[in-house]
């Protein structure tokens, strides 16, 4: 539905010119969730506005349904208000001196819409994000959730073909913020929206989306299904910023087929998969996610697919779902997260062991960026 192809932006600044998205292409399906995820300055909000006609790219194209909304090389650009695009803003622009039902309806009125229809659809939008009996209320008296609410509320209820969310809940609490991210899952599936999120937020972007795009200094690195994005890295820099990581440094010893190769690390070596065709003798980083590692008080048998070491419990903290280790193998440290009633003393020793499958090996140069 959705299709961006070498999009380019870049902004002049006293130091001289900076590029904030560098060749971004991806594509959006219909009804389908995808986020850009990101650090901060890494480009993700530009390509937003890029696609909502809120900055003019230098070169690339953006094409909704197969119409062109931009094309660097056509000399096409649609305005943002004949886009047939929704969006909500991470300070939500909710105007003070309207109530909740004029906030909503006021794209509808500028477009000219007959008032039974603008009560009609506000009436449904109103309803979708549960905001039903607010109608009447100055939108000033809302809590930040409401406001949040409101603003979901005012892009939907243009019937939107896509909908650009940037960063929507980075105002709200912890608790809030997670209320409010299964709300927005729950109404892109009843709807099926087509929907662009843009986040920093790695657990958010797991949780709402299809498919995730992680970005660095303008580009996209890794794209694909949240799952496969988390458990399958290609490079060191998505391996570190999406969830917790151990990141150690490895020599590739042995290739044993099938994507699987045995390295040796500071800690001993290990068995893990790659995407990548390594070499022995290559240098590599080895991912090992926290709570894949199993700590176990007495050596488990382990086979051919298995890593066991011996480590040292140093510390402890207690989360409440679970308990993070600190330990150390051969003068290494690494973080385990394990259940809530596991009990390891510091000093203690203890056992790690690992999967091959839950081992990821790539490359040290792979997608460097951030």
């Amino acid at each position: 539905m959705l299709e961006v192809s070498g999009l380019h932006k870049s902004f002049e600044t006293a130091g001289g010119g900076v590029t904030a998205v560098d060749g971004v292409t991806f594509s959006v399906a219909a009804g389908q969730a995808f986020t850009l995820l990101g650090p901060s300055g890494c480009g993700k909000t530009t390509a937003l506005r890029c696609i909502a006609g809120l900055e003019r790219p230098a070169a690339g194209s953006v094409r909704l349904d197969g119409a062109a909304l931009f094309d660097a090389d056509s000399g096409i650009f649609v305005p943002p208000d004949r886009r047939g695009i929704g969006m909500v803003f991470q300070s939500y622009a909710i105007w003070p001196h309207m109530n909740v039902f004029d906030n909503v309806g006021f794209p509808l009125r500028i477009g000219r819409r007959p008032r039974a229809e603008i009560r009609d659809r506000v009436g449904w939008a109103l309803d979708m994000v549960q905001l039903g009996g607010f109608a009447e209320r100055d939108s000033t008296q809302l809590s930040g959730g409401q406001q949040q609410r409101l603003a979901v509320a005012r892009a939907l209820v243009q019937e939107p073909r896509l909908l650009l969310l940037d960063e929507p809940l980075s105002n709200l609490d912890a608790k809030l913020r997670e209320e409010m991210r299964d709300e927005l899952k729950r109404l892109q599936a009843a709807l099926e929206l087509t929907m662009l999120y843009v986040t920093h937020d790695q657990a958010e972007a797991i949780v709402l989306s299809d498919r995730i795009a992680v970005m660095s200094e303008g580009r996209i690195l890794q794209e694909g299904p949240p799952r496969e994005i988390y458990r399958r890295p290609r490079s060191p820099f998505v391996a570190g910023f999406v969830g917790s990581s151990n990141l150690m440094e490895g020599v590739v010893t042995e290739s044993l087929g099938e994507g699987r190769f045995r390295v040796e690390t500071a800690c001993g070596p290990v068995c893990a998969t790659s995407t990548a065709a390594l070499r022995r003798d290559e240098g590599v980083l080895v991912s090992l996610r926290p709570e894949l590692i199993h700590l176990t008080a007495t050596r488990p048998a382990g086979d051919a697919d298995w890593t066991v070491w011996e480590v040292t419990v140093e510390g402890s903290r207690f989360l409440g779902d679970s308990t993070y280790y600190d330990v150390t193998c051969g003068g290494r440290p690494l973080r385990v997260r394990a259940g809530p009633h596991a009990g390891f003393d510091p000093g203690s020793r203890a056992w790690a062991a690992i999967a091959a499958t839950d081992c990821v090996c790539v490359r040290t140069g792979d997608g460097e960026h951030g």
